[in-house]
């Protein structure tokens, strides 16, 4: 497939080849880099790719088991014609790369962001690129992070084409030194060569006689030190450019070299006579004649830069780059670090996960920037606290842990946690706003190190979290075994959920919805009923915690909202006059807007009229965090044809407000209320003030769980109009629909 091709291609293929990195091993800070880049901006996979003629090579690889590709499918073609970031946000709907055999084959990239990587020439030779297999959207900090990237890859890369040319030269230099020394010894020659390479690599070169004890040093040694050529060589005075604990470590090397004759290396730091801290490399071989020692020589170099570079990779790596804490990484590896006994085995650890309550309604409010400012405050919070030998760690979007060790009781724990929530508590200022947030905590412990299992340690602190979430947030919680036993049920049925939904075992069931004074037929509830493998059938109750999860229970909505409309569609067909089906749909369904596109989408695919169709929320989805995502569905859905019912209504904390803002078209009392009607004078009283208000704004009212003529009497004289019940019909099977239709008494609206 074309490409495009830079101008100065045969230049830059030329470049690639004298770098002579094509076909190198794997490097650490490479590797390291580009799994840097996955984890700063949250893509599966990154990539160092350089362009050689005719193939695609990759230096270093993350998160993508592969060595190299064919030129013509290389995204890389494009963001080396340019100067800054190239993107792709979605491969599939773009001309170039839609046919591009990596998109429509393994592996399946679908967004592509690249930088370029070029050389002191001016040559782009490569990129360091993020992919996805989904399409993405890219920020611009996400782009100015990986620019940030690109130009430590390109560092490492120009370190790298140094370090070749001084291996290069090296291996030049030892041929020479090999002749020289075969023919007549003479050292002096090795230092002139040094001397040609030195000043450029920082590089000094030096001998020591062994027989007197004297030093020979080049130029850029003098200049490495910061003394002039006049300074006086002895071991005393070199040895005063070194801490004492470097020197020390110096010293060892020094004697053991001279007991074995064998050459070493040492690292460390010096401070020059003008006083700047220094990191150095010393090498030194051993000249042997004659069987003894006569001199020794060798190197120093000046790695100041590149120890610097190091530590800040290593920094970028287990920073969080956005709160300056700990990120997750560091975290779990300092957790494994403490199961593997680095630190007293009597010393007790805990850890405490936290997560601010809301944080997504900030985000949605005011905007990511908030957002980010909000997460930055915490952060300051957290470690202005006074935690002795304490981590903190930022672990995800809007979620800390911080790592504990020494002899807290469980009440100080608490405490702690309290003061958290305090201190998380203060308002934020934001654009003249004040924004205010809780935090919910989860506690677990051990009472020794070595009883470490960093993954069951996290688990537990995670199920105190969503106790602390479930119990109203803004609070800390305990772990303790109970959490782990409605864990264990919730995973079993969840795992019980995904296997009737895969063996088609969920059953809608029809309880029909009558005309209270004449019982004639106005619609059906759709009841959801799942199918156990022994022919028991199982109601919604048993398996609550699937409808709130956020995968299974947008599967389940689906399968409610498809199998309602097709039994609408064949009753319809079968000229069954049924009224409407009526439908619940839980939280999980309003996640996005685009639930009502779906249902919409679903019914003109069966040429079904829009009010055939009802759809019930309950209050606690109207009153949720997603409150704003079902007040757009609904608006859309009614605007359509479909009508909305507002389910339980009375049983929450609803109000008159709730009522004029929600498109809502009926009122369902709630069977608590009709079933005490004998029992509590308020619950008559509560109907007849739903009854009347609903008839003011003129909405539908339905009664449920009608199961006596008493109670239905009761409705029928305060003007409720429909109702439905065990006194009219349980839930009927699809099949049982049409025998009850054909009863007598039953008459359809």
């Amino acid at each position: 497939m074309p490409y495009p091709i830079a101008d100065n291609e045969e230049l830059r293929v030329r470049a690639v080849a004298d770098l002579m990195i094509l076909d190198t091993p794997h490097d650490r800070e490479f590797d390291g880099l580009v799994e840097l880049a996955r984890d700063l901006l949250g893509f599966p996979v990154g990539l160092i790719s350089i362009l050689d003629r005719d193939r695609q090579w990759f230096k270093a690889t993350s998160g993508l088991e592969i060595s190299e590709t064919d030129r013509a499918s290389a995204f890389c073609n494009h963001t080396i014609c340019g100067t800054g970031p190239f993107v792709v946000e979605d491969a599939l709907i773009d001309p170039r790369f839609k046919r591009n055999p990596l998109v429509t084959g393994e592996p399946f990239i679908r967004a592509y962001a690249g930088v370029p990587l070029f050389q002191n020439d001016g040559y782009a030779i490569g990129s360091l690129c993020i992919v996805d297999s989904e399409p993405r959207r890219f920020e611009e900090r996400d782009l100015l992070r990986l620019q940030q990237l690109a130009d430590v890859a390109t560092s490492l890369l120009r370190q790298y084409r140094g370090g070749e040319r001084l291996e290069l030269m090296g291996s030049e230099l030892k041929v020479r030194h090999d002749i020289i020394e075969r023919q007549a010894a003479d050292l002096d020659v090795q230092k002139r060569i040094f001397d040609e390479v030195s000043t450029l690599s920082k590089l000094g070169a030096w001998t020591r006689d062994l027989r007197t004890g004297t030093f020979d040093w080049s130029d850029e040694m003098y200049a490495l030190h910061e003394v002039g050529p006049d300074f006086a060589l002895t071991a005393e005075s070199i040895a005063s450019f070194y801490q004492p604990d470097d020197f020390l470590r110096l010293k060892r090397l020094v004697e053991e070299s001279d007991r074995t004759a064998r050459p070493y290396t040492f690292e460390g730091e010096m401070v020059t006579a003008k006083g700047n801290h220094r990191y150095i490399r010393l090498t030194a071989q051993v000249q042997i004649e004659n069987g003894v020692a006569i001199r020794r020589y060798g190197t120093k170099q000046d790695i100041t830069s590149e120890r610097l570079r190091t530590e800040e990779i290593t920094r970028l790596a287990e920073r969080d780059s956005l709160s300056g804490l700990y990120n997750r990484r560091f975290f779990e590896n300092h957790l494994k670090n403490l199961s593997r006994g680095w630190g007293s085995d009597a010393d007790p650890v805990h850890l405490l996960v936290l997560d601010l309550d809301g944080f997504k309604d900030v985000n949605d409010s005011h905007g990511h920037a908030a957002g980010d400012h909000i997460l930055n405050v915490t952060a300051e919070r957290l470690r202005a606290l006074s935690f002795e030998d304490a981590l903190v760690a930022r672990i995800g979007g809007d979620e800390f842990a911080i790592v504990l060790k020494g002899g807290a009781t469980m009440q100080l724990r608490l405490a702690l946690a309290e003061r958290i929530v305090d201190a998380v508590a203060e308002p934020i200022p934001w654009m003249g706003h004040t924004i205010e947030l809780t935090i919910s905590t989860g506690i677990a412990s051990r009472a020794t190190i070595d009883a470490i299992d960093p993954e069951e340690l996290l688990l537990e602190a995670d199920l105190a979290l969503y106790a602390a979430k479930d119990a109203g947030r803004n609070r800390a919680v305990h772990f303790d075994s109970s959490l782990r036993v409605a864990a264990n049920r919730r995973f079993q049925v969840l795992k019980d959920v995904k296997a009737a939904l895969n063996d088609e075992r969920f059953e809608l069931y029809y309880q029909p919805k009558v005309r209270l004074r004449d019982k004639t037929l106005c619609g059906f509830e759709a009841l959801i009923r799942m199918n156990d493998r022994d022919g028991k059938i199982i109601a919604p109750g048993a398996f609550a915690e699937a409808l709130v999860d956020p995968k299974l229970g947008v599967e389940i909505g689906n399968f409610v909202i498809r199998s309602a409309l097709d039994q609408a569609e064949r009753w319809d067909a079968e000229g069954i006059s049924f009224g409407s089906i009526a439908i619940n749909l839980s939280a999980a369904q309003f996640r996005d807007t685009s639930i009502a596109d779906f249902i919409l989408r679903e019914i003109s695919a069966r040429s079904l009229a829009p009010h055939m169709l009802e759809i019930e929320v309950t209050e606690g989805v109207f009153l949720s965090r997603t409150s704003k995502t079902v007040l757009e569905v609904c608006r859309k859905l009614k605007q359509s044809g479909v009508r909305i019912a507002f389910d339980d209504f009375g049983t929450g904390f609803a109000s008159l407000t709730h009522l004029m803002e929600y498109p809502v078209d009926i009122i369902k009392i709630d069977r608590s209320f009709v079933s005490t009607l004998t029992q509590r004078s308020n619950s008559a009283a509560i109907i007849q003030a739903i009854i009347g208000m609903s008839a003011a704004m003129g909405l539908m009212v339905v009664a449920e769980g009608v199961e006596t003529e008493a109670q239905a009497e009761f409705l029928i004289e305060r003007g409720c109009e429909y109702a439905q019940g065990y006194h009219y019909a349980r839930p009927l099977q699809a099949r049982q629909v049409a025998s009850w239709l054909r009863r007598p008494e039953r008459r359809v609206a």
